[in-house]
């Protein structure tokens, strides 16, 4: 994994990469995200400047890459479906 070097959030304009996401997660199902707590995503949407999201999956829809919401060093949102690149 490498750390973001760009902006936390940019607005993602091709949406092409849901198709891909869905059957990622249409074959896998929950085995790729997780949340203990719907909160933060909540918070991480609004510190993003979006409208409150609670959920991890349709938080991560909104991105192309994987999605992770550590708190105080804790894992406690992720969302791994992106299909890996070739």
């Amino acid at each position: 994994m490498a750390a973001n070097e760009g902006p936390a959030f940019v607005p993602v304009e091709d949406m092409s990469h849901i198709t891909s996401k869905l059957a990622e997660l249409d074959k896998y199902g929950s085995d790729l995200f997780d949340c203990r707590r719907p909160d933060l995503v909540e918070k991480a949407s609004q510190v993003l400047g979006l409208n409150p999201i609670s959920d991890i999956v349709e938080f991560a829809f909104l991105f192309k890459e994987d999605v992770a919401i550590m708190h105080k060093g804790v894992l406690e949102a992720i969302s791994s479906f992106s299909p890996a690149t070739k």
